[in-house]
C-alpha cells in the first residue's frame, strides 16, 4: 500500500508544474492525485497500527 501511495504522490508532483496561476481548474488533476495519495498513506497507517482491512474499507473515503 505504501508503494501505491508513493506512486500517486510522485504522479501528483509530476503534474504540479503543469498548473497555471489564476487557473484553478488546471490544478485539479494534481489535487485529485494528492488527495488519493494522502488517503492511501492513511490507510497504510491504519493497517500498520492494527486496524483490520475490513474496518479500513468501511471508512469509504471518509477522512473524519
Amino acid at each position: 500500500m505504501l508503494a501505491l501511495a508513493d506512486a500517486y504522490r510522485r504522479a501528483a508532483e509530476a503534474l504540479l508544474p503543469i498548473g497555471r496561476r489564476r487557473a484553478p481548474l488546471s490544478r485539479a488533476p494534481y489535487r485529485l492525485l494528492a488527495i488519493h495519495a494522502i488517503e492511501l498513506y492513511l490507510n497504510a497507517y491504519l493497517l500498520a497500527t492494527g486496524h483490520s482491512p475490513i474496518a479500513v474499507r468501511r471508512l469509504q473515503h471518509d477522512f473524519a
